[in-house]
């Protein structure tokens, strides 16, 4: 009994897949709002082994284009909001540390259509922006850097017609941190 209800899923998942997949084609747009990390260790700096660890909301809005049932282009704006917190070195001083990390992406997206429901993986380029604040004692010190860097990411989504419900997570490999990543849930709109 449980062979023939699994085969009868597997046959219904595979005669409605086909169907599904050709409807995503086409333009989309979307947006979300979650949880974004930062860690770097700034043991170089004159202060002592420094290191940050700290979180914030950010939000991402994207737009992309699925090419076939199974690979789309996307590109968006990422914002990692402006995690900060009060360190300590070494030698157990406070310092006021921020954040301030955005920028731009462009991936490609690979999808593997399971009827409504889609499971996709992303690699791609960032063109980040990042400003840095500390300041101890009586003293501010200011710093902003910007590069290009990979990103790759997992994620699911659940098509209720032309809008999808959306969570995943990415990773960003930014040279000059520990890790950066962001993991967010929200929504697409297919036109």
């Amino acid at each position: 009994m449980k062979r023939s209800i699994l085969v009868a899923l597997v046959l219904l998942i595979g005669m409605t897949t086909p169907a599904y997949a050709k409807k995503k084609s086409g333009f989309y747009l979307g947006g979300s709002v979650g949880y974004s990390a930062i860690e770097v260790d700034f043991s170089e700096v004159e202060l002592g082994d420094v290191k940050f660890d700290e979180t914030d909301v950010g939000f991402k809005a994207y737009g992309g284009y699925r090419l076939i049932p199974f690979l789309a282009v996307e590109g968006g704006y990422v914002d990692f909001g402006n995690p900060s917190g009060t360190l300590s070195n070494d030698e157990g001083l406070p310092i006021e540390a921020e954040i301030g990390l955005n920028g731009w992406d462009l991936s490609a997206v690979g999808i593997l259509p399971l009827g409504i429901f889609d499971l996709f993986a992303r690699v791609g380029y960032f063109w980040w922006d990042a400003d840095v604040k500390a300041a101890f004692e009586d003293e501010t010190d200011r710093e902003s850097d910007s590069g290009s860097d990979l990103t790759y990411g997992i994620g699911g989504q659940v098509w209720l017609g032309q809008l999808a419900i959306r969570g995943e997570i990415e990773l960003f490999d930014i040279s000059e941190a520990d890790n950066v990543w962001m993991f967010s849930a929200g929504v697409a709109y297919r036109f």
